[in-house]
């Protein structure tokens, strides 16, 4: 994919975020194209939001291949999770807003997602570095509700990355940190 062509999705995948519902002349409207563009980006409605989940499920599986899950550095590694997470809300969003619907690599992303960041949790847990009264499913989840309710208040203007990156380090860390580690 072309780095316009990219542009233009980033676009979409921002403007179908903020508001799902849209209608085709709506969405072109809020990613900035014509709707004969956005018509040749995916089509009917259907199709167009079947590629935009598509192309959010790549950019959210680019982030989990770019890193080592080593629980050793539990708390560099999750604050450089929730960076790039941030760096991809429209995504997160776009797919939060999608989930209901049967879209077979948004389920695969899930459940990688899932796997890998529950198998983290347990290792950290096994090191001694996370509480073990709190399943790791249970922190995955927890991780993955704080985030997108994080993500969605920086989307809306309520909070600036920074302040989210800092949130997240003071309200998971503090509350699933075993006591004395880090």
């Amino acid at each position: 994919m072309n780095a316009k062509k990219r542009q233009r999705m980033d676009d979409l995948i921002i403007a179908l975020a903020t508001n799902p519902s849209a209608s085709l002349n709506e969405l072109a409207e809020a990613a900035g194209i014509g709707k004969t563009t956005l018509y040749r980006l995916g089509g009917a409605r259907e199709s167009l939001i079947e590629k935009a989940v598509s192309y959010a499920v790549a950019k959210l599986s680019a982030i989990l291949d770019e890193f080592v899950f080593d629980a050793r550095h539990i708390r560099p590694l999750l604050v450089r999770l929730a960076q790039r997470s941030i760096d991809e809300g429209a995504s997160i969003l776009l797919l939060v807003a999608c989930c209901h619907l049967n879209i077979s690599a948004l389920s695969q992303l899930e459940q990688r997602w899932h796997q890998t960041l529950d198998t983290f949790f347990l290792q950290a847990q096994q090191e001694g570095l996370l509480r073990i009264d709190i399943s790791a499913s249970a922190l995955t989840e927890t991780w993955g509700a704080l985030m997108s309710g994080l993500i969605f208040s920086e989307q809306q203007g309520r909070m600036t990355k920074a302040e989210v990156v800092d949130t997240v380090e003071k309200v998971f860390f503090q509350g699933a940190l075993a006591q004395g580690k880090a």
